[in-house]
């Protein structure tokens, strides 16, 4: 048993007075045994922290920037409760002397209690009704169609809110009222704390308590006044409209939430479609009072708004929102028929762990096409992102961006982001980002270090590119995510001995990524060893390419297969014996890691985060950008040994499958998520 037996968490937005009366009727109750309160604030605008900690500095305080709502803020208590028992409590709820007493002898004395409710009063002394049996369809038709308030004593249309039941007699329920529960802290740790996806999380942490086998008990033996929705706002404030429309529909969603978990996501298209119905035979009155009525009612306004988000929201997007309760991830990057590195890489994060426990989505900013074309894909990504935000924000937004345009239309994203107060990742690709910042004006600069720094995390490929963005952006918490790749399976590297020795080029064909100085090498090499061939990959400069190796006379020699998709690349991948990358700047390259995965070994030149992957001499060769003689003597080199070849290529693939293959990589990034929806705070 721990030294604690009672741990009482209460959620906190605003109203100090409220809270003050709530811990003093708390320190005033006349207990026999030890316990402890936990308040979790969310962010309030008064003095909430210098109150706690002035009157009661026996409290566990935990203070959130933000409110982030009722569940996580009760969540984050839980979480750090030292006692055998958890009360649950409202921050507008007043004990009584012996309520805790009384409570805790219930629940002690009947194993079989999984949570325990007790009677609630508002100040007038007026019955609050505080538990309920679970919705079933009819009983949530007799509720949508007043029914239930027809008929409050009939156990068959009031069945829901049981209005028909005096609260005088202990009995078993289905769920009692959020305001007030007494449960154990390792039934909590058994079926698991709030539903954070639910505004009020009573009704489905009930559900799962009774599914464990436990009772759900309410007990007239004491009663505690709760002021009931009367703590949303600080005192002296007028209710908002906004804050009804929110809560009618959140209440709304709960339910949904609630009957979906119930019965496994089945008739879950019934209860929406009758929820949706009632809705409609609600607002349509509401909205002639506000026609011939007060125009500042905000109460009347705000249940317009908040039915009318009911009945505009689809079925299908409430009930795939329901029912996948993973945390939502939302990337950004070009479309994935999009020539490049990123289009390469983002695909796999959807078909790795990610996918198992987040629920990941794509917005495609950029497509290859004209510039009246791009202008529209970006444009509409805008609006699309717009929709999101308002229908269904997501959690975490991932910006996949390089440099220069694809900055600026990305940081377009991350503003907003930032406006609407979600979480933002900038996940650079870039090959060139430090030219492309030093060469920007010193306003550009100026907005390209904001961005960076306004970024909840940055997210870079290697060693290299984590100092770059160090420099400029002046922050000492960039994490290093290199690019991920599925390892192909070994007997799928093996290849028969060919007479022609082949050397791959994998990238695009342009000046930056040093094909000119391949085909000087390849021109040199040709004239001696003539049984080489050099293969060619990628889009680009294609035409231009192959007419200087005509000039050359080495057309016959040099084969030019333009873009390739995955099953074309891992074909020209298998039957290669080296990889060459003679580039003049890069990031991390895909090329060379899927190089690698194949078990080829690379030359390429020392920029960007390469040498961080390839050592010289060991798993390849690094030479200077330009050095066209080097460039030679290393494809000679291992043109010449098979032994040396073999050798590098065994060293690159165990790095791959040790470093940078696709479930280790996802779960990097996983931790970086993980650590941005941790919303836990230091104890004050």
């Amino acid at each position: 048993m721990s030294a604690i037996n009672l741990s009482i968490v209460i959620p906190n937005y605003n109203n100090m007075e409220i809270l003050q009366g709530c811990l003093n009727a708390i320190y005033s109750s006349k207990t026999n045994f030890p316990f402890e309160v936990i308040v979790v604030d969310n962010g309030s605008k008064d003095s909430i922290s210098e109150m706690v900690k002035e009157y009661f500095p026996a409290v566990k305080l935990i203070e959130n920037e933000d409110n982030l709502g009722f569940c996580k803020a009760t969540n984050q208590g839980i979480a750090v409760s030292n006692g055998d028992f958890i009360l649950l409590l409202n921050n507008d709820c007043f004990l009584k002397e012996d309520s805790l007493n009384i409570m805790l002898d219930v629940i002690k004395k009947d194993r079989t209690i999984g949570a325990l409710g007790c009677r609630l009063v508002y100040p007038g002394k007026k019955l609050q009704p505080s538990c309920y049996h679970f919705r079933t369809l009819f009983s949530t038709f007799a509720e949508e169609f007043f029914l239930n308030r027809i008929f409050p004593k009939s156990p068959l249309f009031s069945r829901h809110p049981m209005t028909y039941f005096d609260h005088s007699i202990t009995r078993e329920v289905d769920w009692i009222m959020g305001s007030c529960i007494l449960t154990k802290k390792s039934i909590l740790d058994e079926v698991g704390y709030l539903d954070e996806m639910s505004s009020t999380g009573d009704e489905e942490l009930c559900y799962r308590i009774k599914e464990k086998g436990y009772r759900i008990i309410f007990s007239p033996d004491t009663e505690i006044i709760h002021l009931h929705r009367q703590t949303a706002f600080p005192s002296g404030e007028k209710i908002s409209s906004k804050w009804i429309a929110k809560m009618t529909f959140e209440f709304y969603k709960s339910a949904c939430l609630s009957f979906a978990h119930r019965y496994k996501g089945k008739k879950l298209g019934f209860f929406i479609c009758i929820k949706k119905t009632g809705a409609i035979s609600r607002i349509i009155p509401l909205w002639i009072l506000a026609f011939f009525g007060n125009e500042n009612d905000p109460l009347l306004y705000g249940k317009i708004k908040g039915f009318w988000k009911i009945i505009k929201t689809e079925k299908k997007f409430l009930k795939d929102n329901i029912l996948n309760q993973k945390p939502q991830i939302l990337m950004l990057g070009p479309d994935f028929r999009v020539k490049g590195g990123i289009s390469r890489l983002v695909p796999k994060y959807f078909n790795s762990i990610l996918a198992e426990s987040f629920n990941l989505k794509y917005l495609p900013t950029h497509i290859d096409g004209t510039k009246i074309q791009k202008f529209f894909i970006a444009v509409e990504a805008v609006f699309k992102f717009f929709l999101i935000l308002f229908q269904n924000p997501p959690s975490i937004i991932h910006i996949h961006f390089s440099s220069g345009p694809s900055f600026y239309r990305k940081s377009v994203f991350a503003f907003i982001a930032r406006l609407f107060r979600i979480k933002t990742v900038l996940h650079c690709h870039a090959f060139d980002f430090d030219d492309f910042y030093q060469k920007s004006p010193v306003v550009s600069k100026r907005y390209i270090e904001k961005i960076l720094k306004s970024a909840d995390r940055i997210l870079v490929l290697s060693c290299f590119w984590k100092n770059v963005f160090g420099r400029i952006s002046g922050r000492n918490d960039i994490s290093i995510i290199p690019p991920a790749l599925p390892i192909p399976l070994p007997d799928k590297r093996e290849k028969q001995k060919n007479y022609f020795k082949t050397v791959l080029f994998l990238g695009k064909l342009e000046k930056r990524k040093g094909i000119y100085d391949l085909i000087e090498a390849a021109k040199s090499i040709l004239d001696k060893t003539p049984e080489t061939k050099f293969l060619f990959v990628g889009n680009g400069e294609i035409e231009k390419v192959q007419k200087i190796c005509k000039d050359k006379g080495i057309e016959t020699q040099v084969i030019c297969a333009g873009w390739a998709e995955e099953n074309e690349k891992s074909a020209f991948l298998k039957e290669s014996d080296m990889l060459v990358l003679p580039s003049y700047n890069e990031g991390l390259p895909m090329a060379i890691l899927e190089a690698m995965a194949y078990g080829l070994p690379v030359i390429s030149t020392r920029v960007g985060g390469i040498p961080e992957i390839i050592t010289e001499g060991e798993n390849g060769f690094l030479i200077e950008p330009g050095d066209i003689t080097a460039l030679k003597n290393s494809i000679v080199s291992l043109l010449d040994s098979e032994k040396l070849r073999k050798e590098m290529g065994e060293k690159n693939r165990k790095k791959i499958e040790e470093s940078f293959n696709i479930n280790d990589v996802s779960l990097k990034i996983k931790n970086e998520y993980e650590k941005l929806l941790n919303y836990e705070k230091q104890l004050k």
